[in-house]
Parts: structure tokens; C-alpha cells; sequence
């Protein structure tokens, strides 16, 4: 078996299981009365077909993206890039509590743009 079929039944399954979590709450909701496992059992098979059409595009694929890509970089890039990251890092951990004691709306949304941003 290949790793792609293998994370496609993975896919599948979890797919399964949060469709058939949201058609019993979708029909406990729009319709008590009836029986909601019937709502359960048709969007779980949507997410079942979902899961098993979409998974790769994320997983595999994107893998492989970034394996051709890495693959193109030179070792002296990948280092220079990583030592970046991690100097913009500790920048914003340095920024975090700074950021976090402005007023509210500011204090919960910068620290987090400083990450982003620094990263």
C-alpha cells in the first residue's frame, strides 16, 4: 500500500466521523422529532467522499511541494534562513510582554502580529 491511499483512509475516517458529529447536530436542531441519525448518516458520507477526494491535497501534495523546493536550496540558504527565524524569534519573544500591557483591543492582538511579523 502506498502512504498516499493509507493517509486517504485516515482522511476518510476523520472526515466521517466530524460529518456525522455535524448531521446529528444539524438534525437534533432543524428536526427533533424525526431521527436524527439519518442526518447523521448522509452528511457522514459526504465527509466520508470529502476525506477521500481532498485528503491528499492536504497532506501528500503539499509535502512533496516542499521536499522539491528544499531540494533546490542551497545548504548556506537553509542556514542563513533558519538562523533568521530563530533571531526574529527571540525578538518577538522579547516583544511579547511589552505588547501584551497596552490597552485591550491592542494588548491581545499585537503580541501576536509581533510574532508573525518578526517571524
Amino acid at each position: 500500500m502506498s502512504g498516499e491511499f493509507i493517509f486517504r483512509i485516515v482522511g476518510m475516517v476523520v472526515f466521517t466521523i466530524i460529518g456525522g458529529y455535524w448531521g446529528f447536530t444539524f438534525g437534533i436542531k432543524t428536526d427533533p422529532i424525526q431521527n436524527p441519525f439519518i442526518y447523521m448518516a448522509s452528511i457522514g458520507l459526504v465527509g466520508a467522499l470529502f476525506g477521500l477526494i481532498a485528503t491528499p491535497y492536504f497532506t501528500t501534495r503539499p509535502v512533496r511541494w516542499l521536499r522539491s523546493a528544499l531540494v533546490r536550496v542551497s545548504a548556506e540558504g537553509l542556514l542563513t534562513g533558519l538562523t533568521g527565524l530563530v533571531i526574529g524569534l527571540l525578538v518577538a519573544a522579547l516583544l511579547t510582554f511589552p505588547l501584551s500591557l497596552l490597552p485591550a483591543p491592542l494588548g491581545n492582538i499585537l503580541p501576536f502580529v509581533g510574532v508573525l511579523l518578526f517571524s
